[in-house]
């Protein structure tokens, strides 16, 4: 079980976070509008870009010990000092796919299957995110070099980084 704070200031949208979140029995959602509800005792923060103004002031006065994501919609500026990024333009269930990869747990395919990522581009990032090379990936998966080269290019553009240490910069959650 995994246990996320999403902070998010808009209304509606925590209704729709905890609406999605009720059907993902792998993870314990609490959703809120209020900085002051981070505590250790959770294992991913999420935060709305709108709650956030200033990172520096934020980490002195609530000094996070969890990992803590930037949730927004420009992803190259503004996420310095978080643990990363998701891009409101992120389907919820891709969110909770990452989420669950880096904590280590089984992803089932209803979670990672979206209309915009294959199982087997899945099964690549998972791989990524765990450092696996190209060679590693084919050799697990049974596929050709060239097949994963070009499953991972689609991976990079979909986040907009430009390589795999970029992209697990961008996405991974410090196990």
């Amino acid at each position: 079980m995994v246990r996320i704070l999403f902070l998010n200031s808009n209304p509606v949208m925590r209704e729709v976070i905890t609406r999605f979140f009720r059907y993902q029995p792998e993870i314990e959602c609490h959703v809120s509008d209020r900085l002051e509800d981070i505590t250790e005792n959770h294992d991913v923060v999420v935060i709305d870009e709108g709650l956030i103004r200033n990172w520096r002031s934020f980490k002195r006065r609530y000094n996070p010990k969890t990992p803590v994501f930037l949730w927004g919609s420009n992803g190259k500026s503004g996420y310095a000092g978080f643990s990363g990024f998701f891009s409101k333009n992120m389907p919820l269930n891709d969110m909770v796919g990452m989420v669950l990869l880096m904590k280590g747990m089984h992803v089932s395919k209803k979670t990672l299957a979206t209309r915009k990522r294959s199982l087997i581009e899945s099964q690549i990032l998972r791989a990524l995110l765990q450092g696996a090379s190209n060679k590693e990936i084919a050799h697990q998966l049974h596929k050709s070099i060239y097949c994963i080269k070009y499953h991972a290019a689609k991976l990079y553009q979909e986040f907009d980084v430009g390589g795999r240490k970029e992209l697990i910069r961008k996405v991974n959650i410090p196990l």
